[in-house]
C-alpha cells in the first residue's frame, strides 16, 4: 500500500475541531473552470445596462483565478451541453433584464453542462445604485458556484445561504491548493486527507492507496511545494481536517 504522511509532534492542541466540506479541485494552477455569459436581453425604455452587469458579474468570477470565460467563442444557436463541455465551458450563464422606473430586474439561468437541472434566478436591483447592487449579487454569484464546483456541501450552492467569512476561508484553501498543482495528467481523481495545526502548517496527508500512479507523483510533490495553508488568526474560521479530491479532466 502507498501512503504518504508529514507528521509534526504536537504536545497539546486546544483549538476545538472545525467540521469542513469535502473539498474537489478541479484542474492544476493553470486550469481554471470555464463559464460563458451569454449577451442578456434588455426590456425597457432606457440606456440597456447589459454590457455593464455582464462584466462585473464575469470580473467577480475571473479575478479569484478560480473561474474563467474562455475567448474566441463563436457559440451556435445549436449547441448541446456536449458542446459547451468540449468548448471548456462548465456554467452557462443566459437571461434578461427588465427595467422600469423604481428597479431593474435581473432574470438568470445558470446551466451546468455537467447535466444538472438548471437553476433559476432573480434579482431586484435598485435603479439608483445598480452597479453597486450587481457586484453584491456578482459576489453571492461567485461564492455560489464555488461551493457548487470545489465541494459537496449542497446546502450552499446556487445562491443559498453562505457565511462570509467561512465561504472566504474555503476559497483560500481551494486557491492555495490549486495554484500548488502542476496538472499534467490528463485524466483521473485522487483523494487525500489532510490535517494541519494552527497556523496552517500541514501535520500529516495521506494520499490514497489506488491513485493513479502519475496523478499521486503530481499531488506528491504538491505539498512538497506547500509549505503552510492560509490562517487567519485565532478567531477565525479554521479546519483541523479535511479532505480534498484532485480531479484532473485534461
Amino acid at each position: 500500500m502507498r501512503k504518504v504522511s508529514l507528521l509534526f509532534w504536537l504536545l497539546f492542541w486546544p483549538l476545538p475541531s472545525h467540521l469542513a466540506p469535502h473539498f474537489i479541485i478541479v484542474g492544476g494552477a493553470q486550469k481554471p473552470v470555464g463559464v460563458f455569459i451569454k449577451p442578456l436581453e434588455y426590456h425597457g425604455t432606457g440606456v440597456s445596462p447589459a454590457v455593464d452587469i455582464e462584466n462585473i458579474l464575469l470580473a467577480a468570477l475571473a479575478q479569484s483565478g478560480l473561474f474563467y470565460q474562455p475567448g474566441r467563442q463563436q457559440p451556435q444557436t445549436n449547441w448541446s451541453l456536449a458542446h459547451w463541455r468540449l468548448a471548456g465551458v462548465r456554467y452557462l450563464i443566459s437571461g434578461r433584464i427588465e427595467e422600469n422606473d423604481r428597479a431593474i430586474n435581473l432574470y438568470l439561468t445558470l446551466t451546468d453542462t455537467l447535466g444538472t437541472t438548471p437553476t433559476n434566478v432573480w434579482v431586484e436591483l435598485n435603479a439608483d445604485v445598480w452597479q453597486q447592487a450587481t457586484r453584491v449579487f456578482a459576489r453571492q454569484l461567485f461564492y455560489s458556484l464555488f461551493y457548487a464546483t470545489f465541494t459537496d456541501d449542497i446546502n450552499s450552492q446556487y445562491l443559498h445561504n453562505t457565511q462570509a467569512e467561512e465561504t472566504r476561508y474555503w476559497i483560500s484553501l481551494v486557491q492555495t491548493l490549486k495554484s500548488h498543482w502542476d496538472n499534467r495528467q490528463n485524466r483521473g481523481q485522487c483523494q487525500v486527507k489532510i490535517t494541519q495545526l494552527p497556523g496552517g502548517q500541514i501535520q500529516a496527508y495521506d494520499i490514497e492507496a489506488d491513485c493513479e500512479e502519475a496523478l499521486f507523483e503530481e499531488i506528491q510533490a504538491l505539498f512538497e511545494r506547500l509549505s503552510t495553508l492560509p490562517y487567519g488568526g485565532l478567531n477565525a474560521p479554521f479546519a483541523q481536517y479535511f479532505t480534498v479530491t484532485f480531479v484532473a479532466r485534461g
